[in-house]
């Protein structure tokens, strides 16, 4: 016989509805877009607590070198708890390649690492430049850094559509044709592809919003379009998060590239979270959540925690408020959490910032506010999301 708690479960599992759509990734009159309907994905075993502590941590004048104040720069994990900060600019375009101590959310001296500092030279030598609002990945297994597209100041702004690769402090750049130059796009390693996801480009000083899904060859270099238009008037100034993993309590349909606000070509907000799946079709399903619900924004970020399966948001503004607020949302339960955070709670409210993640430690610096710059000092949270069965009886 069944328990109370399976009984229930099962309930749960199978009449709970969803807006789930199923898109074609060639429509076509004679073979039109179809659209269906279907469950939503099981209620967790697993919820996240909300309890968090921020901390400033003390920066040793000895050990580290503080980077330049700037917008548009980007940050990325590599391994051994270390964390990377690339391009950006203020009133030039940043060549700095930045280090932080992701154990104790310290900037590290750029003496400790000479070999980016000669590249950052070679760079300068050959007018390279990464510019700033591009995207930024790391392949842990092979040691590369993938950035792409984003926007150079040579006089006027002008975006690219240039892939850099850097591998063993040594830079290679290329110029993929079939995908537009734009910036505030986002992008996710996936099986040595590159997924390209939205952003826009000026064009006769007006902004053009891209809606689609591109994929480039790591091997090759070359692009494939994915889906022409997954948002109707585009979307830019998202953020995505790749999730891939399969065990006994995570369910395969939980996999895929998950993407949260944004703003569009006619300045409306994106408030849902989507799930993309990339296989033989592209499916954009609008994930069904619960609880409390982040305000929809533009210009924040977002990480991932593994263990606890849980996307991690913090700040951002939209057309009349700056955010300061921190939310989980558990990919398994759906389950939103506004964390309560004690400590040190003068974080300011910002947007356009970065963010590092690792072991239960978010760092957040930078970033615009209605006074214009912050500085780099570094903010670290120390969150708590735990896993825990929800409790049955047999």
């Amino acid at each position: 016989m069944q328990s109370e708690w399976q009984k229930k479960y099962d309930k749960v599992r199978t009449i709970t509805p969803s807006k789930q759509i199923r898109i074609r990734t060639t429509p076509s009159p004679e073979r039109p877009i179809k659209m269906k309907f279907a469950q939503s994905p099981v209620q967790a075993l697993y919820t996240a607590s909300t309890k968090a502590t921020a901390i400033l941590p003390l920066q040793n004048e000895h050990k580290y070198t503080m980077p330049e104040t700037r917008q548009g720069c980007r940050a990325i994990e590599l391994s051994n708890q270390l964390g990377i900060v690339i391009g950006g600019h203020s009133h030039r375009e940043s060549l700095e390649f930045n280090f932080m101590d992701l154990q104790n959310g310290q900037w590290m001296q750029k003496q400790q690492f000479q070999e980016w500092e000669y590249l950052k030279q070679r760079m300068k030598e050959n007018d390279t430049r990464l510019g700033s609002h591009f995207s930024l990945n790391y392949d842990a297994e092979e040691q590369t850094i993938y950035c792409f597209g984003g926007e150079r100041i040579q006089g006027v702004r002008r975006q690219i559509n240039i892939l850099s690769q850097i591998k063993n402090h040594q830079i290679q750049q290329f110029a993929i044709c079939g995908i537009g130059a734009r910036r505030n796009h986002t992008s996710t390693l996936m099986d040595n592809q590159l997924i390209i996801i939205g952003g826009f480009e000026i064009m006769n000083t007006k902004p053009n919003y891209y809606g689609d899904i591109q994929s480039i060859n790591l091997s090759t270099m070359r692009s494939t379009q994915l889906l022409k238009q997954f948002m109707k008037n585009g979307l830019a100034y998202h953020q995505v998060i790749r999730v891939y993993k399969k065990n006994q309590y995570f369910e395969e349909k939980e996999n895929g590239i998950y993407l949260f606000g944004g703003k569009d070509q006619e300045d409306n907000f994106n408030g849902d979270l989507i799930q993309i799946v990339i296989g033989n079709q592209v499916q954009v399903n609008v994930v069904q959540t619960v609880g409390q619900q982040p305000k929809a924004r533009r210009n924040f970020t977002m990480n991932y925690d593994e263990n606890s399966q849980c996307i991690i948001i913090f700040g951002g503004m939209n057309d009349f408020e700056i955010f300061e607020d921190l939310y989980t949302l558990n990919i398994q339960s759906k389950i939103w959490c506004n964390v309560q955070l004690s400590g040190y709670l003068n974080l300011k409210a910002r947007y356009d910032h970065c963010s590092l993640y690792s072991n239960e430690k978010l760092i957040i610096f930078g970033g615009l506010n209605e006074f214009g710059y912050i500085l780099f000092n570094p903010i670290l949270i120390n969150l708590k999301l735990k896993r825990q069965k929800l409790n049955h009886q047999e």
